[in-house]
């Protein structure tokens, strides 16, 4: 039996090979938040749902054992947007195109029960929204119009915004080797109101915008453009973990069990029925799992490196001018191929290109597959499989009763989502705002502290409004929270001070709502806190040519 040391980044991709120390900050980082979205998936939202948590089958390899008798498996789906199908069915001549350029008919049916429903914008929103499937991409196009590169990725925005607090400098170097050279460190930063960088004010670093020019949208152009990491709001890895921790929980309707996967995405309310990827994944983990009443359950959790990954295109269908193999435009950029020597492993592509050499007398419009020009990526990306891999073990000694419908509270229990120095918090709500994203679909990472340290004008978003009386605590000790003030907007906000004990234990911490209009609770929220954890960067590594402004209330 062994526990893992120490989740390692997605692909064990080492973007810090010449500099181990930094490395070694990265993997730290990196580890510290996959620990904390597993904790918390093994719990669920209690707060705001029936019939969702915990979920003890799901399991985090940090803390418990894999044992020997433990097996991996690949989940796999098509990259290629499902919910345009399944939504659209009588659209068919326009899938391509929208899964390229977004989708501009209202959603009228809801998939869960079959009925209408008034017209509403097709969602997720946002630049690259519609491409919910963890598999996002942004296209070249010559003069005349003709594709001349397709550039692929299913990188988790969570890791790059990691990787931007331990150096913001390697996220340029990469950007500039990745999508451009033109890309400056002030194209990748935050802005405040007064389009002026913004610095983080805890650390002094400038704070990194996911949704910056070069990674926004589906055309690359000269000045702006591109895909480095998934956008839309779905495609988050803290997302994933969720999903996959509910669908650990077996679902029963009228004492029948609940095994289909449009049902299981349905009944649960994990991810979106429709998509390729949540039902197929919610489906496999579930029957890996499969209840059987008064045995053992087994336990599941998301193979080591954690992350959802491209695999190589079937070129099958491809069709050059000259006949040259179609792979030998496909370029793996960021990531690695399957291990041949490894029985059921998987490519872990994280970034990748389509895209015909200048030498050749013409472009990737003039490829063909199934007999059809390429005039729009979503014809490759309809080739491109994904794939996670799950690790299982039985008889695991965990019991539960299967539950019914996850269903909202009439009262919901309070709860704490969003921990985040106010100045930066709002920067990312107004980002949100100018890029039609949904509020918060821009990940917040844990708020890092040290002992002896105060801060003030904090954000804590409570879930819901602002009720008189709130009282938030820090159940494992060693810190302190007041309150100070509230924001109107969005609703749910207070601004706070931290203080942190000189003496206080390093770790992670847990926040605890007590509302005395709402249910009590002894859950506290998970993976908002910590005290100490590897040092990040307090200054850039590169200059900014712009104005820079400290964060301030």
């Amino acid at each position: 039996m062994a526990r893992l040391a120490q989740f390692s980044p997605p692909a064990h991709i080492q973007d810090f090979s010449d500099n181990r120390a930094q490395q070694e900050r990265m993997n730290a980082a990196w580890s510290d938040n996959i620990n904390r979205w597993a904790n918390a998936a093994m719990v669920g939202d209690i707060w705001s749902r029936t019939n969702n948590g915990p979920r003890p089958a799901f399991y985090n390899p940090l803390l418990t054992d894999t044992p020997d008798t433990s097996a991996n498996a690949a989940i796999t789906w098509n990259a290629f947007p499902g919910r345009l199908q399944a939504l659209f069915p009588t659209q068919a001549q326009s899938w391509q195109q929208w899964a390229d350029q977004g989708v501009p008919l209202p959603v009228t049916t809801n998939l869960c029960s079959g009925s209408s429903v008034p017209p509403a914008p097709y969602s997720p929103t946002g630049p690259r929204g519609w491409q919910d499937e963890y598999c996002e991409w942004s296209v070249t196009r010559n003069s005349a119009g003709k594709i001349t590169s397709v550039m692929f990725t299913c990188e988790n925005p969570e890791y790059w915004m990691t990787l931007w607090q331990v150096d913001p400098g390697k996220v340029l170097q990469i950007y500039q080797q990745t999508i451009h050279p033109a890309v400056q460190l002030s194209d990748l930063c935050l802005r405040d109101a007064l389009g002026q960088v913004l610095l983080d004010p805890l650390t002094g670093a400038p704070c990194y915008n996911p949704l910056n020019k070069w990674n926004c949208g589906t055309r690359s152009l000269p000045d702006s453009g591109g895909a480095m990491h998934l956008t839309s709001s779905p495609n988050t890895l803290g997302a994933e973990y969720d999903l996959a921790a509910s669908a650990t929980l077996p679902r029963e309707d009228n004492h029948e069990p609940v095994t289909s996967a449009s049902r299981l995405v349905c009944f649960a309310r994990y991810g979106r029925i429709g998509r390729h990827s949540d039902p197929t994944i919610g489906q496999n983990v579930n029957q890996f799992v499969n209840y059987t009443p008064s045995l053992p359950l087994p336990q599941a959790t998301l193979t080591d490196p954690p992350g959802l990954y491209m695999q190589t295109p079937n070129f099958s269908g491809y069709q050059s001018p000259d006949n040259t193999p179609a792979e030998n435009f496909w370029t793996v950029v960021r990531g690695d191929l399957k291990d041949p020597k490894v029985p059921g492993d998987i490519d872990r592509i994280l970034h990748a290109t389509f895209s015909v050499p200048p030498e050749k007398n013409y472009t990737v419009g003039d490829i063909k597959i199934n007999d059809q020009p390429i005039d729009f990526g979503s014809q490759i990306a309809a080739t491109i499989t994904m794939a996670l891999m799950a690790t299982v073990f039985p008889n695991s000694g965990v019991t539960q009763t299967a539950v019914g419908r996850s269903l909202d509270k009439e009262l919901p229990n309070p709860a704490v989502s969003a921990l985040q120095p106010l100045s930066v918090f709002n920067a990312y709500r107004a980002q949100e705002q100018a890029c039609n994203e949904d509020t918060m679909s821009i990940p917040v990472l844990a708020l890092a502290l040290q002992p002896g340290q105060q801060v003030s004008n904090i954000a804590l978003l409570l879930d819901g409004t602002v009720p008189d009386g709130a009282v938030f605590t820090v159940p494992e000790g060693g810190v302190s929270i007041r309150i100070d003030g509230t924001q109107q907007q969005p609703t749910g906000v207070y601004l706070v001070t931290l203080s942190v004990e000189a003496d206080a234990a390093i770790g992670d911490r847990t926040i605890l709502a007590s509302v005395p209009s709402l249910p009590a609770t002894q859950q506290a929220a998970i993976g908002l806190l910590t005290v100490g954890g590897p040092t990040l960067a307090t200054r850039q590594s590169a200059p900014v040519k712009a104005s820079i402004r400290r964060g301030r209330d």
